[in-house]
């Protein structure tokens, strides 16, 4: 698995959503790599020969110093701070070439000459002319306005400059080796549109994003071929569990490539200020797992949705219809990102072991009036059924998560959905019916544990999860949900 590379010759944005959640800021961190240049000698663009120059040379900046990374569209958190910096006019150039400020910024323009220079512009951010001043005086100017200051010499018109002025302070230029970072970035939504593949060779790619969650399984593409996908990415902290036990994650916005020979051509960054979500209330079974084997099926169903929709999985390890009520880092944390156009899935049976008939439906009821009040649909999904057989190949009834009580949680799940008019997806049956088909054998390659080693009947695999989140994709499409709108890709097995 590869950190992504971000190929860019010119200004590269990444534009960053607001819609803030439960952690202030991250970071975007990467590298920006320039392709070969053609060489040759910069034609001279002025007429009058050099008096006290000898000769005009480009100053020996590295071309990646001209880059600029920044947010777009992104918004300022509290007052925007001023910057100070120089563009110094020396052997008939303007250095630094491509300079990055908020806006209020004082630049100064040193002449470093043994001859006059005469610094203006007349961009619509920045319209000004300092007049002509001699060597060792310095004028400078308030840049006011954002926007793209092309600054230019009266006397010598080969001289040229770029200053990027900006509302917010999420900008940066890259080192020399190409590598930036963008720190105290807000979370929120994020729309990818990458180019996979590679003009130089065959290639094999898929991107993970964040806490290992598959946007877009591998694909091929032939030497010289190039395919673009668009996807919307849900970026908070903590990066997986919402109550933290795995930890907070890396900050900011994770892209990985995956497959066995990947290659990425390009990846742009977009705001999605009002994207339709899919929250996932739920426990281990379709958790984001950020390490070791397990993968939980919401962790996989983004592949099978389009850029129009954000999956935000909120699941849990251990959890139940009682602690996403009495946890204040579950249901009361989700409940307030809730909106209206919001689908809220709802999957918890598997750890309400002792939890009475009664009380699961009052729960689950609870939970579906709440999403409901902040204006979003309520879904519930009956749980994945564990890999536990009786002898004729049948999937027993702790395996179709009938709880220590003997309650059978899916069918009260069944019922409530029907008695409150909400939306249903019978994963239980979905699963059930699927590994009586495989067979107690064929079907443990969907599970973390093996016939082997079975020490873990409920979990799946990176090979079992996608299916499972296949099954789950189909359902919505089938039951006509507004996500059912922006499905792609479905398994045609």
């Amino acid at each position: 698995m590869h950190r992504f590379l971000l190929a860019s010759a010119i200004t590269m944005g990444l534009m960053a959503a607001p819609g803030a959640q439960q952690a202030d800021s991250g970071a975007i961190a990467g590298r920006v790599k320039l392709k070969p240049h053609v060489g040759g000698a910069a034609m001279r663009g002025t007429v009058y020969p050099a008096r006290t120059v000898s000769t005009h040379r480009l100053h020996p900046i590295p071309e990646i110093r001209n880059v600029v990374v920044y947010l777009k569209d992104a918004a300022a958190r509290g007052a925007l701070a001023p910057m100070r910096a120089s563009i110094v006019q020396e052997h008939e150039t303007f250095v630094p070439h491509v300079l990055a400020m908020t806006r209020g910024s004082i630049v100064e323009f040193p002449n470093a000459d043994p001859i006059y220079h005469n610094v203006f512009s007349l961009s619509s951010a920045a319209s000004f002319n300092l007049g002509r001043y001699p060597t060792g005086q310095t004028r400078r100017q308030t840049l006011t306005k954002a926007g793209v200051v092309k600054v230019y010499c009266q006397i010598h018109s080969h001289m040229s400059a770029t200053i990027l002025v900006f509302d917010h302070p999420y900008f940066t230029i890259p080192s020399d080796e190409g590598t930036y970072e963008l720190p105290n970035v807000p979370p929120g939504e994020y729309t990818l549109r990458l180019v996979l593949g590679s003009h130089s060779r065959a290639a094999n790619t898929g991107i993970d994003v964040e806490a290992r969650r598959t946007v877009i399984a591998p694909i091929d593409t032939r030497a010289g071929q190039v395919t673009t996908r668009t996807l919307t990415v849900d970026v908070r902290a903590p990066e997986s569990m919402p109550d933290g036990q795995e930890g907070p994650g890396t900050p900011g916005l994770q892209v990985y490539l995956t497959g066995s020979a990947p290659a990425l051509a390009g990846i742009q960054v977009m705001p999605r200020r009002h994207v339709p979500r899919l929250f996932v209330v739920s426990d281990s079974t379709a958790a984001d797992w950020l390490v070791g084997p397990k993968r939980g099926w919401a962790q996989e169903i983004p592949q099978f949705f389009d850029a129009g929709l954000s999956v935000a999985n909120y699941g849990d390890s251990g959890s139940s219809t009682v602690s996403w009520l009495a946890d204040p880092t579950l249901f009361a944390t989700v409940k307030p990102l809730i909106g209206p156009g919001d689908e809220v899935l709802i999957q918890l049976a598997h750890n309400d072991k002792t939890t009475s008939e009664a009380d699961y439906r009052a729960n689950l009821t609870t939970l579906v009036d709440a999403v409901r009040a902040q204006g979003g649909q309520a879904v519930l999904v009956t749980p994945p059924v564990r890999h536990l057989f009786d002898a004729s190949g049948k999937i027993t009834p702790t395996g179709r998560v009938v709880n220590n009580l003997g309650v059978d949680l899916p069918a009260a799940m069944r019922d409530v959905a029907a008695q409150l008019h909400a939306p249903l997806l019978d994963l239980t049956a979905d699963s059930e019916a699927l590994m009586e088909r495989l067979g107690p054998d064929a079907s443990w390659a969907l599970y973390v544990g093996t016939a082997a080693s079975p020490t873990d009947a409920t979990h799946f695999n990176t090979y079992g999860a996608p299916i499972i989140a296949g099954l789950v994709a189909r359902e919505i499409s089938a039951a006509h949900l507004p996500a059912a709108g922006h499905v792609r890709g479905l398994p045609t097995g």
